[in-house]
């Protein structure tokens, strides 16, 4: 993932920034909560992206603006990160020009049901560490199909952070940091907000037109979602198990090498004293180590991202499992009533 070209501040504003406290609460524009369901349901079954602009005020953060960013077909190299730098600078470019707000506060981008959030990290964590306050928006078709909007805001959380820019992901490493499958992301509360004069208007609009009732929250189907989350929870946990093998097999692989290594460091040095008791050179060891190579420790970071989303997977079915029992038993009463 690029970054897409974040903004090149002054070392004096970056280190202000870095000062900064992460934010509490995001605030997002109504028409930028538009824009971003409108340029992710338009594209799929592709996952898309997309920049915030805005500013940050107090302990809130403020999304007023976004555009969306060309897509990026890896396969065929459509547009390659250099583009896509060049885009975003012309675009920040244009809308400070008409005095748009335009400073990056993050990107958002599609994700069904949490599945894109590992493949993330990087893009979050580049943005993190040149924007200290940015936040990824995640737009979940599936789960909006039922008349709730699912826009969530996340964070990488500090404890991470320092993890991943020193690239260990060790058993020890991540000991002794404390982290654990949930210190992966933060999620912020999201508020959507209208100006004075959008509410007017939607009171007019309110007065004009009939009020629809609409019954897409009383939908008692719940199979597709269901099926679909099951369908993820039961991959990542074949995944999760084959990183557990595979870190099996290198703890066999290892106690076996080890032990080789210690015999034939053995046998050398009796050797060696045999030599030396006979007034001869001692036998260097470098060869023996060269030879006996213990393995590279294996990275546990798919592992703490394929947990992370099975815990995400379990909340979700225990949610929605919840609101289902809901549904049904306002829909027995109303038939009751009837």
């Amino acid at each position: 993932q690029s970054t897409w070209g974040l903004l090149c501040f002054s070392p004096a504003a970056m280190a202000a920034e870095s000062k900064r406290a992460p934010p509490s609460t995001v605030q997002l524009d109504a028409l930028v909560a538009l824009k971003i369901i409108r340029h992710c349901q338009t594209s799929l079954p592709r996952f898309v992206n997309g920049q915030l602009l805005g500013l940050d005020v107090k302990d809130t953060l403020e999304i007023t603006n976004c555009f969306p960013m060309p897509y990026h077909d890896e396969d065929s190299q459509q547009v390659d990160e250099g583009d896509m730098d060049d885009y975003s600078h012309e675009t920040i470019r244009c809308l400070r020009t008409v005095n748009v707000d335009w400073v990056t506060v993050g990107w958002y981008t599609t994700s069904i049901l949490g599945s894109y959030l590992a493949s993330a990290i990087e893009t979050q964590f580049a943005y993190q560490n040149d924007v200290p306050m940015a936040v990824l928006i995640v737009y979940d078709p599936m789960r909006s199909q039922k008349g709730n909007i699912c826009l969530r805001a996340f964070r990488l959380t500090d404890s991470f952070m320092r993890v991943y820019r020193e690239k260990s992901f060790s058993l020890d490493a991540l000991v002794n940091s404390n982290l654990s499958f949930h210190d992966i992301y933060k999620e912020y509360p999201v508020s959507i907000a209208n100006s004075t004069l959008v509410r007017a208007f939607l009171l007019e609009v309110e007065k004009c037109q009939d009020t629809r009732v609409d019954h897409d929250r009383l939908d008692m189907s719940t199979a597709p979602q269901l099926e679909k989350n099951i369908e993820f929870l039961l991959e990542t946990m074949d995944e999760l198990s084959q990183e557990q093998k595979s870190y099996e097999y290198f703890k066999r692989h290892s106690t076996r090498q080890r032990a080789n290594l210690e015999d034939a460091l053995c046998r050398r040095r009796d050797e060696n004293q045999r030599r030396i008791a006979a007034g001869e050179q001692p036998l260097p060891e470098d060869d023996i180590l060269a030879r006996f190579k213990l393995p590279e420790t294996p990275s546990h970071m798919e592992s703490l991202v394929l947990s992370s989303h099975i815990d995400a997977y379990c909340q979700y079915i225990i949610d929605f499992v919840g609101q289902s029992y809901a549904r049904k038993y306002l829909g027995r009463s109303l038939q009751d009533a009837e």
